[in-house]
């Protein structure tokens, strides 16, 4: 077990080492600007109602689901009459 975690450790530096070589900058980044966190808090806001209430994407989506299956049913109806399967 110990030789397990020990190669992969080893693994996974050689691999960083290979794809991304050593840091090239040691630059600090900003944080996000009033503008970038009202984007990023409205998507939030929009993803946690999507959780909590799900029931209007539902219905908004409902019909064109229902043509998509029917659509598909007909054509495996016709084929299952065709070769004598019954649902």
């Amino acid at each position: 077990t110990l030789g397990l975690i020990a190669a992969t450790l080893y693994s996974l530096r050689l691999i960083r080492r290979a794809f991304h070589g050593p840091r090239q900058d040691e630059k600090e980044y900003l944080d996000l600007t009033l503008r970038e966190r009202a984007l990023n808090g409205a998507f939030a806001l929009g993803l946690i109602w999507l959780g909590v209430y799900p029931q209007p994407a539902i219905n908004a989506v409902t019909p064109t689901l229902k043509s998509i299956q029917s659509s598909a049913a007909t054509p495996m109806a016709e084929h299952n009459a065709i070769s004598g399967e019954s649902q």
